[in-house]
């Protein structure tokens, strides 16, 4: 890991950190108030997105759709809306997908970082 990367895991472990549980973003000029998971809970939409990749039924594009549409209505409290797929362009959905990434610390890797 670069001293960049161990700095932002170091910030981003933090105690202040692990405890975030609502963040707020601005997406071309549209708020959203995004909240983290409960363990239960991702397990649960895990159980989902499984079934749903799982789906021989299914297109590949439509799986992916879903799956996002799945963890976007979890996750997104504000604003609330009938379809995030459908009624946000992909780059806002993309933007979405990234911070709540972050927020639940997914794009981390413990197993190569020693906290010190």
């Amino acid at each position: 890991m670069t001293v960049k990367e161990i700095k932002e895991v170091k910030e981003r472990t933090a105690a202040s950190s692990l405890f975030q549980r609502e963040k707020r973003i601005a997406v071309n000029g549209v708020e959203f108030m995004l909240r983290r998971m409960t363990l239960r809970e991702e397990l649960e939409w895990y159980r989902e997105r499984d079934s749903i990749l799982q789906n021989q039924d299914m297109h590949e594009r439509d799986k992916v759709v879903y799956v996002w549409e799945s963890l976007l209505k979890r996750v997104v409290e504000e604003p609330k809306l009938s379809s995030y797929t459908e009624e946000l362009p992909a780059v806002v959905v993309a933007k979405l997908i990234d911070e709540i990434t972050k927020l639940h610390m997914w794009d981390l890797d413990f197993t190569t970082y020693k906290r010190g």
